[in-house]
């Protein structure tokens, strides 16, 4: 600061050589507040995008986040999967031939009343599976599920050896098909 074209001590003096320039420092706080300025919001352009990006993921992947029916239809072919794993244990455990019974809604397992070499009557009782006390793998209600191809019956002998099969259920990718080897009388 001057006072009679004297410098009054220190107040005032800039030691910035930047500001000895007429007109600069001024230049610098209108560049400081026009950029602070363009930082306040989004423009339409970037909202506009960020929104037909969300919608198209949303199109993209809604579908297969809402949907029950793949969901139960993955469940309906693992209990199949784990009731003729199961049928196939019982069948060599219990030393007897053990049968699963197919329609296209369900899968009924019996095991043989006595021995392979004794005829009995009924030939035949339900094969009670253990976390259902059912015999039968039935769909959820209301799911639509069905097989869309299956053997009439699978037969397991007393060794857990059967026919080569192979079990679709309708609405799942080809890929997860249910498949009985015959040797083994593995099922996966």
């Amino acid at each position: 600061m001057l006072v009679d074209g004297k410098p009054l001590g220190n107040a005032g003096v800039c030691r910035n050589p930047c500001h000895d320039k007429p007109g600069l420092e001024s230049g610098f706080v209108m560049l400081v507040a026009k950029k602070r300025s363009s930082h306040r919001g989004f423009t339409i352009i970037e909202l506009i995008v960020v929104m037909v990006i969300v919608g198209i993921l949303a199109v993209a992947v809604l579908p297969h986040f809402s949907g029950r029916v793949a969901f139960e239809g993955r469940a309906f072919r693992d209990q199949t999967v784990a009731g003729l794993r199961y049928a196939q244990k019982a069948a060599v455990a219990a030393r007897r031939i053990v049968k699963a019974d197919f329609n296209s809604s369900s899968v009924t397992l019996s095991i043989r009343a006595c021995a392979s070499d004794v005829s009995c009557s009924p030939e035949y009782v339900a094969l009670v599976l253990p976390a259902s006390s059912s015999s039968s793998i039935t769909p959820p209600a209301n799911s639509g599920l069905t097989y869309s191809s299956f053997p009439a019956s699978i037969v397991f002998d007393a060794a857990g050896r059967t026919s080569a099969a192979s079990i679709s259920v309708s609405g799942l990718d080809a890929s997860l098909v249910i498949t009985v080897e015959a040797e083994t009388g593995h099922v996966h």
